[in-house]
Order: structure tokens, then C-alpha cells, then sequence
């Protein structure tokens, strides 16, 4: 998943790379590596993207405030494959009133779709 850019926070977004619900997948970037996207991985999936008829939306973490990590860089360390985070926008992660939209698991959906062919 994705931090959803929320109307009550805006502050904690960058206004150019704030990920909105129901508009795509978001490929997720991070200045200090919590994020294992690379410019080839999410190439790749911007391609597949495309194929499916997705577009995808671009977050990328402000650099002066503290992300969670996720298991893509220890995976991309230790297996030396190509990886890039990916997910959903949604508020309030992690808590018992998450908040998504329905057209962005469609849209994944449709991707991995063509993935897996």
C-alpha cells in the first residue's frame, strides 16, 4: 500500500508526488532507500502498466520525514533480483479505519493480471 495523500495533512506530502485514491498503482520513491524502486523495476512496471491500460502514479516520500521500510530492499539485497515498490493509496495505514478506493485494486489487479501471463 501507499500513504493516500490526505486533505487534513497536506504538509506531510510532496504536492507533485502525492499518490490520491482511485487514481492508479503508485510506484513508491525514497532519498534515503525505504523503498526498493529503481529506475529499471519501475520502468518495468510502468510497461505493464501501459498494457493493462493503468496508469500509474509516482510517490515519493519527503525526504525530511521518516517512512516505514518495507521488505523490498532486504529482498533486493539478498536475492540480487530487480524489485520495486508498489501499492495501493490509502489513508491512515495501520489502523482500524483504513480508507481506499476500489478502482485502484482493479487497476492492480489488471496488472498483475498481465504479469502473470
Amino acid at each position: 500500500m501507499a500513504h493516500a495523500y490526505h486533505p487534513s495533512y497536506p504538509e506531510k506530502y510532496e504536492p507533485s508526488s502525492a499518490p490520491v485514491m482511485n487514481g492508479g498503482p503508485a510506484i513508491k520513491w525514497h532519498a534515503g532507500y525505504s523503498y526498493a524502486s529503481t529506475v529499471d523495476s519501475s520502468q518495468r512496471f510502468a510497461s505493464l502498466c501501459e498494457q493493462a491500460q493503468v496508469k500509474p502514479q509516482k510517490f515519493v516520500m519527503r525526504s525530511d520525514l521518516i517512512c516505514g521500510h518495507t521488505v523490498g530492499p532486504i529482498v533486493a539485497a539478498q536475492l540480487g533480483i530487480p524489485v520495486v515498490d508498489v501499492g495501493n493509496p490509502l489513508w491512515a495505514m495501520h489502523s482500524v479505519r483504513e480508507t481506499a478506493g476500489v478502482d485502484d485494486h482493479l487497476a492492480m489487479i489488471r496488472v498483475l493480471d498481465i504479469y502473470y501471463q
